[in-house]
């Protein structure tokens, strides 16, 4: 078999061209007797939503009037509400006169005239916004925080929690994609208009709990601050009364005289309650190299050690102003208890002489 005979697919050994069709020889076929094979254009679907394209066939008809868009706003974000709803009340009423008349369109000549009729005096009552209202809503939406969400109040908040309300560029850094100047600026509106928010109870507590803790650190860093300052050397002298809550010794411990004075003195340098802070501090400290108990304590350790300690110096001064104070009732009791004496005791001479 010859190989045109396969090409061609005949079995008779005869011979046919590869263009020819229907007794036509195609091959050099040009213009209308060119063949060709003529497709139509692909259409791809861009949209595979069902929710969507169901949407969109249940939808009103085109020419439909649309609802007003619901206002959106939170009670955290501080817009004028009231008002924003209000407007908001007088498009809806207009609305709601435009799609009664949409609704009753294909109703007969003399039903909708007369309809139209009553619409009208409706539409008179209800009309449309007007361009000073447009203008009063783009406003107030304008002076609200309408980025901030409920994630950035609740940083707001632990930031207060942690650092009070008088350190805000501190409480910025809790608060993600804000600025310190927007975070005062939130922060003046949220102590005005606090009673706003839903749950506003819940959170001053929050914030009031976290100031108090503030206070309370403040005043032991005092405490702490006059135990050192009462020593030339606080790291090699400073001596600490373990016997002032009753004790009729220094209790047994682990932690030395001398790592007690470094915890002291660390502690006011950090700032009293930044316990992750002593721990780094207390091992990078030579004095501690070979110390392998203080390098190993967690911070939980070193701070239940500090507070420890903290209140045995809290009580010595306690007991101090005390003692301070009866001393001077005392002097001052002796001073007029003398005062009046000496009138007492005054010559009888005297005293007529000065009447005269």
């Amino acid at each position: 078999m010859c190989n045109s005979s396969l090409a061609n697919f005949s079995l008779g050994g005869e011979e046919k061209s590869l263009y020819e069709f229907e007794g036509r020889d195609m091959k050099g076929a040009s213009g209308k007797d060119a063949w060709s094979l003529s497709l139509p254009k692909r259409v791809t679907k861009t949209n595979y939503d069902e929710n969507e394209y169901y949407r969109k066939a249940m939808s009103n008809e085109k020419g439909a009037p649309k609802p007003p868009k619901p206002l959106g706003v939170q009670d955290f974000q501080f817009f004028d509400a009231m008002r924003l709803e209000e407007i908001r009340q007088v498009e809806m009423r207009h609305y709601e006169v435009r799609k009664a008349l949409y609704d009753r369109r294909y109703a007969p000549d003399e039903e909708r005239e007369a309809f139209e009729r009553q619409m009208k005096e409706a539409a008179d009552a209800a009309p449309p916004l007007t361009a000073e209202q447009h203008e009063e809503r783009e406003k107030l939406l304008s002076e609200g925080f309408a980025t901030w969400s409920k994630k950035d109040l609740a940083n707001f908040v632990r930031g207060l929690e942690e650092f009070g309300r008088s350190d805000l560029p501190a409480v910025a850094t809790f608060v993600e994609g804000k600025s310190p100047k927007e975070v005062a600026q939130y922060a003046v509106s949220f102590f005005e208009r606090y009673a706003e928010i839903k749950d506003w109870e819940k959170l001053m507590r929050r914030i009031e709990a976290g100031e108090a803790r503030l206070a309370r650190r403040l005043e032991l860093d005092a405490c702490l601050a006059r135990k050192v300052q009462s020593t030339s050397e606080p790291w090699n002298r400073l001596t600490i009364d373990y016997t002032i809550l009753g004790a009729p010794s220094r209790p047994s411990s682990a932690f030395t005289i001398e790592n007690d004075r470094h915890l002291i003195c660390t502690a006011l340098q950090v700032g009293y309650g930044r316990w992750e802070e002593l721990v780094r501090e207390v091992r990078k400290s030579w004095l501690f190299k070979f110390d392998w108990h203080m390098k190993t304590r967690n911070a939980a350790e070193l701070g239940k050690r500090v507070e420890y300690l903290t209140k045995l110096v809290e009580k010595e001064q306690n007991d101090e102003d005390v003692a301070k104070k009866e001393e001077e009732k005392k002097s001052k009791k002796a001073g007029g208890a003398g005062g009046k004496r000496g009138a007492d005791d005054e010559p009888a001479g005297d005293a007529k002489r000065r009447k005269s």
